[in-house]
């Protein structure tokens, strides 16, 4: 697993994000932040609006021979297609304006997304993403359950971290 931080911009004097960068730090060995560039790193909606630096998750899904040859941090967000972004975090601080400067917003939130397939995909631990495999599996037992509401949980042994358990959230069956 790898994060990545915003390494933050001189032309806009936007700042690194450090509290990202702290709170990796404690979760994280140093070797898997990859501090990321405004392109990769810097979210914002379109040319005006809210926006903000983001942090991501990704996973090398390499075999170990391949992670032996290229070190995984090297291609965070290369366009690798075994090394995949899984979640992403956007600090929404700023307001983009139509004249292209930015000011801070008077009240910061986080704006989260994740790639459900690709997730499914790293707790499987396959190397392509086939919507039969990778989404209909977690749900075969749901559509099953007499429960009206329930929360999925999906477990798994990540990385050399021990044994996570992933959230998603209160589902309402029909």
């Amino acid at each position: 697993m790898y994060v990545t931080v915003f390494e933050g911009d001189e032309t806009e004097n936007l700042p690194p994000s450090r509290i990202a960068l702290t709170e990796w730090r404690k979760l994280v060995i140093t070797e898997h932040i990859v501090f990321g560039n405004k392109k990769d790193n810097f979210w914002e909606m379109g040319e005006t609006g809210p926006c903000g630096p983001c942090s991501e998750i990704h996973f090398d899904m390499r075999s170990d021979e391949e992670r032996q040859l290229v070190p995984g941090h090297e291609l965070v967000n290369k366009d690798h297609p075994q090394v995949i972004e899984i979640w992403n975090n956007v600090f929404i601080q700023y307001n983009r304006k139509a004249d292209g400067s930015l000011e801070p917003l008077p009240a910061m939130h986080v704006d989260t997304g994740m790639g459900l397939e690709r997730l499914v995909r790293v707790i499987q631990g396959k190397k392509v993403i086939t919507i039969r495999i990778y989404l209909q599996e977690p749900f075969i037992k749901l559509k099953k359950s007499p429960i009206k509401y329930i929360v999925l949980v999906i477990q798994s042994q990540i990385y050399l971290s021990g044994y996570y358990q992933i959230i998603f959230g209160l589902l309402h069956l029909q």
